[in-house]
């Protein structure tokens, strides 16, 4: 790429061709296992930022916690999917209903790397909101640690916003420690 960068992506089971069904537990260590992937195919950890985004952020945020990486990106977190669902559906007793809860809220204070949370203000699937509690929650990562919230962006169109420009920012900081 232009910049240096490489991309690594993976797909949760049932997703862009892959088999099988989806489920917390498994999406957390397929995505441990590309990690070790990566390190296999001789990618130092060190010049690895991992991205997550949305259902993704709860998934990233629990590799970093045992990743060395370089810095943690979450783009449109949300503090957990009982709290998306409780906040969708306030009648129902979500957190009775979910087996599958992707807790951000419980982990990312635990993450030690830098991290930058990426959100826009508009979003109607995940709340700003969440973002900066998760944000806030995030007591023990290390600087550059940066929430830009992007005003007038949604869930899905923030690229139009700035948030690439944010993003690219993150990396080229982190990069030069």
């Amino acid at each position: 790429m232009e910049r240096g960068w490489g991309v690594y992506m993976m797909s949760y089971r049932g997703y862009s061709g892959s088999g099988g069904v989806p489920s917390e537990a498994d999406n957390v260590a397929d995505a441990k296992l590309a990690w070790q992937d990566l390190l296999r195919a001789g990618v130092r950890a060190g010049d690895v930022v991992i991205y997550g985004e949305s259902l993704g952020t709860g998934v990233a945020t629990r590799v970093a916690l045992d990743a060395a990486a370089r810095g943690l990106i979450l783009d449109a977190p949300f503090t957990s999917l009982v709290d998306i669902g409780a906040d969708r559906y306030p009648m129902l007793p979500v957190s009775l209903l979910l087996s599958h809860r992707y807790e951000t809220i419980r982990v990312i204070g635990e993450v030690r790397m830098p991290l930058l949370v990426v959100h826009g203000e508009a979003d109607r699937i995940v709340p700003v909101e969440m973002g900066r509690k998760v944000f806030a929650a995030a007591i023990r990562a290390a600087q550059p640690k940066r929430l830009v919230t992007l005003p007038g962006a949604g869930h899905a169109n923030h690229m139009r916003f700035g948030s690439f420009e944010a993003i690219a920012a993150f990396i080229g900081d982190v990069r030069v420690r």
